[in-house]
């Protein structure tokens, strides 16, 4: 119903010119946003990049801020396009997690905060093994070629997967392995994951939560908590690739209605 009253406004000859703009680009915002919610970069972005210059002027009539839309348009063109070699990616799942958390959503927040770190993981293994190119690069991995970089580890998953040509790899294992390596996150990321630590919490968190394996509903503290945790460990590893993880967080961060900021 509130749909077709906005399309019943929209088509008003009458209608206030400033009270139009505004719900044609909240209209177009709304179905912009709502993809790239879920991740769908590709169709987000091209919803922004195909406005025409009358919704343009709407925009700028109604004080929406263009400049920073066109930052999201790179971003969002970015991120559909690039896999892990840079950390876009990861500030914006970092932006999504901070609205679950701002909407109450707080075991879907954890789901995605254990998605972070593996995904850091997976960037750092693809760092160490030169596979940035590669969609999983904790996938399919040679034996020969994880020798080089952790032979003990390489020796521990032999003995349980001896059958295989290649390996793929679970969080932990890469963690392990980075940690072998010297890798200084995945060195950090080894000491949080031990028993009692901050990060071990988080996985034992999700696990319990009921969009894993368990029934009892994430508090806001808990996922406020782990939330600080794995923004450290983020910008340890953005620093580490000089990426300013901060600004792209901010970039992938929805705007907001500017007559709601007056």
């Amino acid at each position: 119903q509130s749909k077709l009253l906005l399309e019943k406004l929209l088509r008003g000859e009458k209608a206030d010119p400033e009270l139009k703009a505004r719900a044609r680009t909240l209209q177009f915002l709304s179905e912009a946003y709502d993809d790239w919610d879920r991740f769908n970069w590709k169709k987000a972005f091209a919803i922004i990049r195909d406005r025409d210059n009358r919704l343009n002027e709407m925009l700028e009539l109604v004080d929406w801020d263009t400049e920073r839309l066109t930052e999201q348009l790179k971003h969002l063109k970015r991120c559909s396009k690039e896999k892990f070699k840079t950390p876009l990616r990861l500030a914006d799942l970092l932006a999504n997690i901070q609205r679950r958390i701002s909407a109450g959503y707080f075991d879907d927040a954890v789901s995605r905060l254990y998605r972070t770190i593996e995904f850091i993981v997976q960037h750092r293994i693809a760092l160490l093994l030169h596979r940035e190119s590669d969609e999983n690069p904790t996938k399919t991995i040679k034996w020969d070629c994880l020798n080089k970089v952790a032979p003990q580890m390489t020796e521990t998953l032999h003995d349980r997967f001896s059958d295989r040509k290649t390996i793929d790899i679970a969080m932990q294992n890469g963690i392990d392995i980075l940690n072998e390596a010297n890798d200084s996150v995945g060195m950090k990321l080894a000491l949080l994951t031990g028993k009692k630590k901050q990060l071990r919490n988080l996985l034992d968190r999700r696990n319990d939560s009921w969009l894993a394996h368990g029934s009892v509903p994430v508090k806001e503290e808990e996922a406020r908590e782990l939330l600080s945790v794995v923004l450290d460990i983020s910008q340890q590893h953005a620093e580490s690739v000089k990426f300013n993880l901060e600004r792209q967080i901010e970039i992938a961060t929805f705007l907001k209605c500017p007559w709601n900021r007056k």
